[in-house]
């Protein structure tokens, strides 16, 4: 009897500790997520020195979250049918858990990526050649020192580069009053058969 309580003792507290821990590791997973599927682009001059910038709609939102705040946050670029770009971390800890990145690119220009929000973009931030198609963004923290690459990539998001993003409607299928009479017909005659086939047996 003893030996069961002391067993159960055990194997309470083991499945409390890998509950916790499992929790505490989903917690720290950085999760990446974009506003928007496919990003159309701006039909203007668009760049760091553009005297307008685009409107909503021409900016793509990437939110990366559970960030450590101690570590720094690094990205890398891949652009469609290329290699990726070379990574990148910030020159410092990020000193919050949440990081948004916003992307907008000229249809006769670039592609540029900033910090923030629209507003109060600087002259500094990287462009890259407009490739029109499926863009690949990885997201991972390190401590410090060259950006490296790990094997398994903690956060991910993609979207597509188009001139213009067409959304696909599907059309809802409504059946023509003849079927649905045709259909009715065909039970009811269903109906009527199993009804005089029960009767035959009584």
């Amino acid at each position: 009897m003893k030996n069961h309580w002391l067993r159960g003792l055990l194997l309470g507290v083991s499945l409390a500790l890998l509950l916790g821990g499992t929790v505490a590791l989903a917690q720290q997973q950085i999760t990446a997520t974009a506003d928007q599927e496919c990003l159309p682009c701006w039909p203007g001059p668009w760049g760091p020195d553009a005297e307008q910038d685009p409107t909503e709609e021409y900016v793509l939102r990437i939110t990366v979250e559970n960030l450590d705040e101690n570590q720094l946050l690094c990205e890398q670029w891949t652009a469609p049918g290329a290699a990726p770009h070379y990574p990148v971390c910030s020159p410092e800890d990020i000193g919050e858990g949440t990081v948004l990145f916003s992307v907008a690119a000229g249809c006769d220009a670039d592609m540029c990526i900033w910090y923030g929000d629209l507003e109060g973009k600087p002259d500094t931030d990287p462009c890259f050649e407009l490739v029109f198609g499926e863009w690949r963004v990885d997201f991972w923290q390190q401590d410090g020192g060259e950006p490296v690459v790990p094997e398994v990539i903690p956060a991910s998001v993609s979207f597509v580069l188009a001139e213009t993003c067409v959304v696909e409607e599907v059309e809802e299928f409504v059946p023509e009053p003849g079927t649905i009479m045709l259909l009715g017909s065909g039970l009811a005659g269903l109906a009527g058969y199993a009804t005089l086939r029960w009767r035959r047996r009584e």
